[in-house]
């Protein structure tokens, strides 16, 4: 895939969460600087934006750096806070990204995805390999689905936490895209052990999300010995103004 194409793909996205691009200043070197550092994205709401990626790069420096996302049916708003994180610290600190979704090829992330390349850690001690897409070096993109292919093959082995860590080792940051809780249930010992590495769990909310939903899920992550760490608030909510969205607001 030409380069220019990547630019394409993650320009799209860009769009889709209300972003606006623009060149910088002439770069001398421009093959040797990857794409999301040569722009500045400008998201409407980046005052919201710079607050929660500020709070998470204060965490980072105690050491909490999985930081995980639910909702109560929300994945595309799940997804576009997640990607703007990641083009937030891209552009910022430069950090490596970890992506874990169980929407892998669909959403936001399709793009991306479609034009990531395949590559694969090999476990130690088990020789089992976990599959991951790469962009550019940019994010890297794990399923959760292969995360339980997995477990389900080494669940009984203590070595399934160990050998995920030294996977998410790797990584400055990893953002967990957490699966609505009527996934999450079909495989409730594997989302429990998953859930082990959440140190912080953000929840997204809209105007239309109800007590009962929001209860049910604290409730849940409660079971995991979990606690909301914040709570945002979608204002996309307007169906019909879909393609006017504005970014995520904090309570």
């Amino acid at each position: 895939m030409a380069k220019s194409d990547s630019n394409k793909a993650i320009d799209r996205v860009l769009r889709s969460i209300d972003a606006e691009l623009e060149v910088p200043v002439e770069i001398k070197d421009s093959k040797s600087i990857d794409f999301l550092a040569n722009y500045f994205s400008r998201v409407k709401n980046n005052e919201e934006l710079f607050r929660l990626g500020k709070e998470i790069s204060d965490n980072l420096k105690k050491g909490i750096k999985n930081v995980a996302l639910t909702s109560p049916g929300l994945k595309n708003t799940q997804q576009k806070t997640i990607l703007g994180l990641c083009c937030f610290f891209d552009r910022v600190e430069h950090l490596k990204i970890a992506i874990v979704t169980d929407d892998l090829n669909l959403g936001v992330f399709q793009d991306l995805v479609a034009n990531s390349k395949v590559m694969a850690y090999r476990l130690d001690i088990t020789n089992f390999e976990v599959k991951y897409s790469t962009y550019y070096h940019h994010f890297d993109f794990f399923d959760y689905a292969e995360l339980l292919k997995f477990y389900d093959t080494h669940f009984y082995n203590e070595t399934f936490d160990s050998e995920l860590e030294r996977i998410f080792d790797h990584y400055d940051l990893v953002l967990w895209d957490t699966p609505e809780l009527s996934k999450m249930k079909l495989n409730p010992h594997f989302h429990y052990r998953i859930s082990n590495f959440y140190q912080s769990l953000s929840l997204i909310v809209s105007p239309h999300s109800s007590i009962a939903q929001i209860e049910r899920i604290r409730d849940h992550f409660a079971n995991y010995k979990l606690s909301l760490s914040r709570v945002l608030f979608d204002t996309s909510f307007d169906e019909d103004k879909t393609k006017r969205k504005k970014f995520l607001g904090i309570f």
